[in-house]
C-alpha cells in the first residue's frame, strides 16, 4: 500500500470529522468577526460613548466566545481520536 493510497482512504474516511471540525472553526471565526467589527461601527461607538453597558456586552460577548472555542475545539479532536483508535 503506498503512501498516497493511505493518505486518500485515511481523508476519505474521515472526511466527515473534518468537515464539522472545519465548520464549526468557521462558524467560531465568522461569529467573532462579526462581534468585533460590529464593536468599531460608527453607530455602535456612538451607542458605545452614551452607554457604558453595550461595551461591556460586546467584551463579555467576545471572551464567551473564545472560551467556547477554547474549551470545544480542542475537545472535538479528543472526541474523534478516542472513537477511531488514535491516541
Amino acid at each position: 500500500m503506498s503512501m498516497y493510497s493511505l493518505l486518500r482512504k485515511n481523508m476519505i474516511g474521515n472526511a466527515k470529522h473534518y468537515l464539522v471540525y472545519f465548520a464549526s472553526m468557521i462558524l467560531s471565526v465568522v461569529i467573532f468577526y462579526t462581534f468585533t467589527s460590529l464593536q468599531f461601527s460608527p453607530e455602535i461607538q456612538a451607542s458605545i460613548k452614551s452607554t457604558t453597558g453595550v461595551l461591556s456586552i460586546f467584551t463579555q460577548a467576545s471572551i464567551i466566545l473564545i472560551l467556547f472555542v477554547t474549551i470545544f475545539s480542542p475537545d472535538i479532536h479528543h472526541d474523534r481520536a478516542a472513537h477511531s483508535g488514535y491516541h
